[in-house]
């Protein structure tokens, strides 16, 4: 992942561009990914629609070599559900995909 920002130089204050860049070394077994859904110093969720391809290939983000393929399949994701846009509050479900590629809803509180 290359992330390209802006910063300001501490001594002369001039805006200097910088990149930095984030690899895997090697590819784990399951793959979890967390995203940061909650606004930051405030009381809510960011609510920009996420795209995740059921099939995620890993190896253009690999610094290091391995036996291992890096190639994932999605089978689950959890969810936050609230109201208002509370992050203090809510409920979380899990859809989950079968055997035969159909997905479940599971939630606990029916």
């Amino acid at each position: 992942m290359l992330v390209s920002q802006v910063y300001t130089h501490k001594k002369c204050k001039s805006y200097e561009k910088a990149k930095k860049k984030l690899t895997v070394s090697e590819a784990p077994n399951i793959l979890t990914v967390a995203l940061k859904r909650f606004q930051s110093g405030k009381f809510g969720k960011l609510n920009k629609p996420i795209q995740f391809p059921e099939i995620l290939d890993l190896a253009p983000f690999m610094s290091g070599t391995s036996d291992k393929t890096p190639i994932y399949r999605l089978y689950g994701v959890v969810v936050h559900l609230d109201i208002m846009n509370a992050a203090f509050s809510g409920h979380y479900v899990c859809y989950v995909k079968d055997i035969q590629n159909k997905w479940f809803k599971v939630d606990d509180s029916v």
